[in-house]
């Protein structure tokens, strides 16, 4: 009990971060409302459909229902590539909107907790990462993009990549290494493939940085 005590304390303000970003989405949060337009009408049923065709025993090749039938696998938009619509499909069973708002606030959570955990850059001070966090989750774009849900992937993941590319930076320990590749292989995976592109650019921007400020 003392152990969780003293992490609860330890971690209280990264905790305070979380709990306001699920009530301030609350519609989704708690289950009242599902993202609109494109989430409910395009990702919805990219993602139904390849986990009934997971569940039931089938890889889904061909998805005969939409654009007069397309391999749905080499859609980097239908979410089969990625770890965390995989793990609503484990949660939840087949795809639905009670999955889709639990994916949609779980990204709106990871997008903050990134923000607060680069922000050091910045400054040391815990209230300061805190505003950086919840002004960052809860930003325009983040709010007003939630109906495009591979958009808010996409930003989501940037944190933590820009976080462990600078961690590398610091001191190449081999940790770093695979916890940077695993967050680009999430944003990949994850995201819209033009968020892909973006990220390309932003990364050879800092590889030429870095390497400048090393002389």
């Amino acid at each position: 009990m003392k152990y969780i005590l003293r992490n609860i304390k330890q971690y209280k303000t990264p905790l305070l971060l979380s709990f306001i970003i699920v009530l301030s989405v609350w519609p989704f949060s708690f289950y009242i409302y599902p993202p609109k337009w494109d989430s409910i009408d395009c990702f919805l049923p990219f993602k139904y459909f390849w986990s009934n065709h997971v569940i039931e025993g089938h890889w889904p090749f061909w998805n005969p229902y939409q654009n007069l039938g397309y391999p749905a696998y080499s859609d980097l938009q239908s979410g089969l590539w990625s770890p965390i619509s995989w793990l609503m499909v484990f949660l939840f069973g087949k795809y639905s909107a009670v999955s889709l708002s639990t994916e949609v606030t779980l990204y709106f959570l990871i997008a903050g907790l990134g923000v607060y955990k680069y922000s050091k850059i910045i400054s040391e001070n815990k209230s300061v990462r805190f505003f950086c966090g919840i002004t960052f989750s809860l930003c325009g774009f983040m709010v007003g993009t939630t109906q495009i849900m591979v958009f808010i992937m996409g930003i989501a993941w940037l944190p933590w990549i820009l976080h462990f590319t600078r961690k590398l930076y610091q001191t190449t320990k081999l940790k770093y290494i695979l916890l940077l590749g695993l967050f680009v292989a999430l944003e990949v995976t994850s995201a819209s493939p033009a968020f892909t592109i973006i990220l390309i650019y932003i990364l050879l921007f800092l590889i030429g940085l870095y390497t400048w400020k090393t002389g």
